[in-house]
């Protein structure tokens, strides 16, 4: 349950840090023309590479960090003599052996994981550009709107200002354009046939926070008290808005059937997805107060859900009770499928939990597969002494023939 984004944010701010101080020294007069001083690549271009290969491990959106990089230098004539350097060989060799994990282990399973990524970069469907623009809108929620529409609104004026006098913008701006725009308009633009995560073009605007940051100082000149005004207040309704979330996801303040609820302000269980977020002590008492969920979990010789994420959730839940393996059932069971073979489950006994609030679980999908398949047993889950969602448990008896995996 723990997401990637966290190390890609650090080696891609490493990664800027280094090319900041490699490209622009320290020291140097904002207003004095670079053309004047002389330029030879130091080691900090092979710290580069280092920090990309790292970042493109945590994420393969590190990647796009590494692309952007190379523009800037291709596009700005002095500092195009990295590409030629020494240097630029041993970033090269520093990134491959820190990527060397993902090259090893695709190499080993017929390179599934990038041929996986790169099927999602293709569209499936029309473009949809109502969709394109959802996307835009819901990263800017996400970012918050008083930060998400000045990332935006600076980016495109670095951008486009300098184009109306038909000249490309100062190599400072250029740097921070190359190394955020790749990813903040690539996945804005893939939003239009593809569902997007707001988390996926983070990285991009966490680049483009330089921008607002050098924009802010000017503003901060004009009017300290504006901008103290715009950072505290948004200090403030974000500090106030999160513990909202959080009172509802554990007390369920916007929720019918709650104690907690707040009047004329309800959502019936079956339409909150934050009902997803459940409590994995609540599961493993619910589990552990049924006789029959208890023997039925000892008698399984492993457990299967059909959602990747449900999987995560109920094998932290029984963890402590059984250790009988937890795998899924489905088309898309990621990293699910390599730590055990298709095969391997055949005459087995299995347990299979699903959700009431996920619409598509149907256990009768799996009736092909099992000798039969049985429900045993329900553990309702409460939030503000509420039920708000059940999982229901079905003993799937001998398992026929492997449940066919893409891959």
């Amino acid at each position: 349950m723990t997401l990637p984004d966290a190390p890609l944010i650090f080696f891609w701010t490493a990664a800027l840090y280094t090319a900041a101080t490699e490209f622009f020294p320290i020291g140097v007069e904002r207003d004095r023309p670079l053309s004047t001083l002389s330029y030879r690549p130091t080691y900090r271009i092979a710290l580069m590479g280092l920090w990309v290969g790292l970042a493109c491990l945590s994420k393969y959106h590190g990647a796009l960090l590494g692309a952007g990089l190379v523009g800037f230098c291709l596009t700005s004539s002095r500092h195009r003599r990295v590409l030629g350097s020494p240097w630029m060989l041993v970033s090269v060799g520093l990134f491959l052996l820190a990527i060397a994990p993902i090259l090893i282990w695709n190499l080993e399973h017929d390179w599934v994981s990038l041929r996986f990524q790169a099927d999602r970069a293709v569209p499936e469907s029309s473009y949809r550009w109502r969709d394109m623009l959802g996307t835009a809108l819901v990263g800017i929620a996400y970012l918050f709107p008083t930060f998400g529409v000045p990332l935006w609104w600076v980016s495109g004026r670095a951008l486009l200002s300098p184009l109306r006098k038909l000249r490309l913008p100062s190599l400072r701006h250029r740097l921070v354009l190359w190394t955020a725009l790749p990813l903040i308009l690539g996945f804005t633009l893939m939003g239009g046939y593809r569902p997007i995560l707001p988390t996926w073009a983070m990285p991009g605007f966490w680049s483009t926070t330089l921008l607002l940051g050098t924009y802010a100082d000017g503003w901060y000149q004009r009017s300290p008290r504006a901008v103290y005004r715009w950072l505290w207040g948004s200090g403030w309704a974000i500090a106030l808005l999160l513990v909202v979330a959080l009172l509802h996801i554990n007390l369920g303040l916007f929720q019918s059937g709650s104690r907690y609820a707040l009047g004329g302000l309800t959502l019936a269980p079956e339409n909150d997805a934050s009902v997803q977020l459940f409590d994995i002590c609540q599961v493993r008492e619910r589990w552990q107060a049924s006789p029959t969920a208890i023997a039925a979990l000892h008698q399984a010789d492993f457990v299967f859900t059909d959602n990747i994420y449900l999987a995560g959730q109920v094998g932290m839940a029984i963890a402590p009770i059984s250790d009988v393996p937890v795998t899924v059932l489905d088309d898309d069971l990621r990293g699910f499928a390599f730590w055990s073979t298709a095969e391997e489950w055949v005459g087995h006994d299995s347990l299979y939990v699903a959700t009431t609030w996920q619409t598509r679980t149907d256990p009768t999908r799996y009736e092909p597969y099992f000798e039969s398949i049985q429900p045993i047993a329900e553990l309702p889950l409460q939030r503000g002494g509420g039920v708000v969602q059940t999982l229901n448990l079905y003993a799937a008896q001998t398992l026929q023939r492997s449940y066919p995996r893409p891959y």
